[in-house]
């Protein structure tokens, strides 16, 4: 009797795992990847965002060049020799002053460039998003985060899709770039 029972497990216990397995096959994960960095060089809204960040930039360089050279020109002042001891603290203590104003703008020129470079490009990376979430949503999909390659990291029973094309059509950007 005690065989009869172990046998009848032994049988339960294998038809169980085969039809989970059976059932497993036809659940396949269908894993998406797109390269952003094609998607990104192919919109123009992202080319005009560099456009813009390079002209954002030349204006707070050029705020620096007239700094520095301000500052040249105080110790330029102040290495002559010319200066009466009043005249020549008081170039100092201006120098110094210019010298903080200089580290603070820098420190602000940076926080500004980075919240300018966040402002334009939050709008593209949200559009982006939005496509490649419609996608998935269409064709049954699934991202894995920070996946930008067809690896879909040993998830068993998975098949990846590149949806670089999908995702052009969806933006309405060519899928292959112009020659200049």
């Amino acid at each position: 009797m005690k065989h009869f029972f172990a046998i009848a497990f032994i049988c339960f216990f294998t038809m169980n795992i085969s039809a989970q397995n059976k059932s497993q096959k036809s659940d396949v994960v269908k894993i998406a990847y797109y390269n952003i960095d094609s998607v990104l060089s192919r919109m123009p809204e992202f080319l005009a965002a560099g456009d813009s960040m390079w002209r954002f930039y030349q204006k707070l360089e050029l705020k620096m060049a007239e700094l520095n050279m301000d500052s040249s020109r105080l110790e330029e002042e102040i290495s002559n020799n010319k200066l009466s001891k009043e005249g020549l603290e008081l170039k100092k203590m201006e120098l110094e002053e210019l010298k903080i104003q200089r580290k603070n703008y820098i420190i602000s020129a940076q926080e500004s460039f980075v919240a300018y470079k966040a402002e334009l490009l939050k709008p593209i990376f949200e559009k982006i998003d939005a496509a490649a979430q419609k996608i998935a949503k269409e064709k049954g999909y699934i991202f894995l985060p920070g996946e930008n390659n067809s690896d879909n990291s040993g998830i068993p029973n998975s098949k990846t899709y590149d949806i670089f094309k999908d995702m052009c059509k969806e933006l309405g950007i060519p899928v292959s770039k112009k020659k200049k």
